[in-house]
């Protein structure tokens, strides 16, 4: 199973919001946000920092016994020209091919213009509001979502705020229902993105995405999972 787009809350950030004050809008007024700008600066294309990460890949179907695993090594450069910002190092502890390379910066140095999409005020909603912690919800629009991310339709962003810091600290993507993805047919579908916050150079920074998949194939459910762990951070 392939790795979906590289932190999916890119595409999230490309969007413009018309925001009016409801429920959502006000907690989040609460703390330094709105809904214009509570995903800034989480967005790799915005961001003054470089990194290193390694992606762990493991697959399993209950009609094999033996388990899938893939492991590679990338590196981010915010310095770099557009489309060459990312470098892919390693390939299961060796040196990639022409066709790894390939694949890698179509997937994460495509110069393609991401189409804008407008969340409406009615997109965000208060999913749950503890002493702790608030947890702001938000919907994708099915009608005005890119092709390549038509699966973002049938689920449901989450953002978590800290109380105590006032700081974002993990959006999850969750699905919905079940839907299909090129040749595979998902079942069930979660993204975690962990973040902190450099206190000194005011930016956000990820820690880690965790995917988790339950996937339909030849009648049987392969579960798929998917760690990235990010590291060696620098900040410009």
């Amino acid at each position: 199973m392939k790795k979906l787009p590289l932190l999916i809350i890119t595409l999230l950030l490309a969007y413009t919001v018309n925001a009016q004050n409801n429920e959502a809008s006000l907690l989040l007024e609460k703390y330094g946000f709105s809904t214009e700008n509570v995903l800034n600066g989480l967005d790799l294309s915005n961001s003054s920092y470089s990194f290193s990460s390694t992606i762990t890949t493991i697959s399993h179907s209950a009609t094999d016994t033996s388990d899938f695993k893939d492991v590679r090594t990338y590196s981010f450069d915010a310095k770099k020209e557009k489309g060459e910002k990312f470098t892919l190092l390693t390939v299961n502890s060796d040196t990639p091919n022409k066709s790894d390379i390939k694949h890698f910066n179509k997937q994460h140095n495509g110069s393609s213009k991401q189409k804008k999409v407008v969340l409406k005020q009615e997109d965000f909603f208060v999913k749950s509001n503890d002493d702790a912690t608030a947890v702001i919800g938000f919907n994708m629009p099915k009608d005005e979502l890119p092709s390549k991310f038509a699966y973002m339709a049938h689920s449901t962003g989450f953002i978590y705020i800290d109380k105590k810091s006032g700081r974002i600290t993990k959006i999850e993507i969750k699905s919905n229902e079940a839907f299909s993805m090129k040749i595979f047919h998902v079942t069930e579908m979660l993204i975690q993105i962990k973040f902190a916050y450099n206190e000194e150079h005011k930016q956000y920074y990820i820690i880690s995405e965790n995917t988790k998949m339950k996937i339909l194939m030849l009648g049987a459910i392969a579960e798929s999972k998917i760690e990235e762990v990010f590291s060696e951070f620098k900040f410009y």
